[in-house]
């Protein structure tokens, strides 16, 4: 169209110029015209050249017999991984923060708990990629005041997207709970089974790998001390590993099972398991082992989970079996859960790495929306008594979580708590969290 107008104008110029040319003063004026409109033409090819070029790049969706031209898509403003990790490195910041509000009700035992509001988390860190298909993280909580803790920081090598080996301060994780990052568990605090257990297995100097497939997913790894510990006598060395398998995996529908085990040595031969409430403001432990004399100690789970839609369950066994010249002792717990989404959300899950992952609302308040909103319960019991000391007892806690984006959360929990043995402790404890990831 453009083209077909473009000859128009300088054929009708044309015509119209003998009407003007006995006119000698209109000369000048003519040529000008001309020429003006000569630098038009010229104007209207160039654009046209540039609207055909814009057509042939732009990318083509067919579907069936129908041609839909697409409009690229803008660059994102935020760091991005560059395809071919061999050669790129990257910084992208990463952080958490996470504010509780907390309120106990005594009902019997000796605790005055401590209400009260802080942060339960406030991790800032960088992570990213380096030439040589290497990748690193460094993150630190500066949620304890004047303290601030290491957490996970360490030098990755990846083999392939779903294969690496990692070196530095890490996990290999004992359970689906502690599996699954703070940020995306369903309730304010992971289950005490497996926090208690977690003796073993929490963040520590050493090496592992992980690898997994469509469903499947397997990580083991040898680990020393904690760098956090401040203490040489707690050091000792593990052996960790852990798999999972989900013979069910669809859009909105899961099946997952998995086992860990880990055998862990400390220098000092001694072992204390416990844990609060499962809410956290307070210090005091209900929940205690007491100090065991542990030559050696051997972990085990086995843990389920499953997902139909909005509804989701997940239930995990724990036991510990400790070794010493002074006696043998064995402990054990489990926790079953179950949550719905009353948005119709699914929980989301990663089948090679064996974790649920990040709640992402159909209708996010950036879209207009109200995000996603989740009612959940879940029980958990455990036995800390043998060798003559310990305590044994249960929680049953209430959730409910709003998620107005993906990367904010509001939470309340109800926990009622018994606990049982040389005292007896039981109560109630509220909380509230506001949570935020980037």
């Amino acid at each position: 169209m453009i083209s077909k107008i473009a000859l128009i104008i300088p054929a009708v110029s044309l015509m119209t110029a003998p009407l003007v040319a006995d006119d000698k003063a209109d000369i000048a004026e003519l040529k000008k015209l001309l020429m003006q409109q000569a630098a038009e033409l010229a104007e209207m090819k160039g654009r046209l050249a540039e609207l055909e070029a814009e057509k042939a790049s732009a990318p083509v969706a067919v579907s069936g017999e129908k041609r839909v031209v697409q409009t690229p898509a803008p660059v994102a403003a935020a760091p991005q991984v560059a395809a071919d990790s061999g050669k790129s490195f990257t910084v992208k910041p990463r952080g958490r923060i996470e504010y509780d509000t907390v309120f106990y009700d005594e009902k019997d035992g000796g605790r005055d708990y401590r209400d009260g509001s802080g942060f339960r988390r406030a991790r800032l860190g960088v992570q990213g990629k380096l030439p040589g298909n290497f990748e690193y993280q460094i993150e630190a909580d500066f949620a304890g005041g004047d303290s601030v803790k290491l957490d996970d920081t360490y030098l990755r090598y990846r083999f392939s997207p779903k294969t690496a080996v990692t070196f530095g301060f890490h996990k290999v994780y004992h359970s689906l709970e502690s599996a699954t990052s703070d940020l995306d568990v369903t309730f304010m605090e992971r289950h005490m089974v497996s926090n208690i257990f977690e003796a073993g297995a929490g963040g520590k100097m050493g090496i592992s790998i992980l690898s997994g497939g469509n469903n499947w997913s397997a990580q083991g790894g040898v680990f020393a001390g904690s760098p956090n510990s401040g203490d040489a006598a707690k050091d000792g060395w593990g052996i960790n590993g852990r798999a999972t398998w989900a013979p069910v995996l669809d859009e909105g529908k899961l099946l997952h099972l998995g086992i860990a085990a880990y055998y862990r040595d400390e220098d000092d031969n001694l072992l204390s398991l416990g844990d609060r409430p499962e809410i956290r403001h307070d210090s005091f432990k209900p929940f205690d082992s007491g100090t065991i004399a542990a030559d050696t100690y051997t972990f085990g789970n086995a843990e389920f989970a499953a997902v139909m839609g909005p509804v989701s369950a997940q239930f995990e066994y724990s036991i510990m079996e400790t070794s010493s010249s002074l006696g043998d002792g064995s402990y054990d717990g489990y926790s079953a859960q179950v949550s719905y989404f009353l948005t119709g959300e699914s929980k989301p899950y990663s089948a090679h790495k064996g974790v649920f992952g990040k709640v992402k609302p159909n209708n996010p308040f950036q879209n207009g929306g109200w995000g996603a909103f989740e009612l959940a319960v879940r029980y958990s019991r455990v036995d800390l008594a043998d060798l003559g000391q310990g305590s044994y007892g249960d929680n049953l806690t209430l959730g409910i979580n709003w998620y107005p984006t993906d990367a904010v959360r509001f939470m309340l929990n109800a926990v009622d708590f018994n606990a049982h043995g040389a005292v007896d402790e039981s109560g109630r404890a509220y909380g509230m969290r506001a949570q935020v990831r980037w």
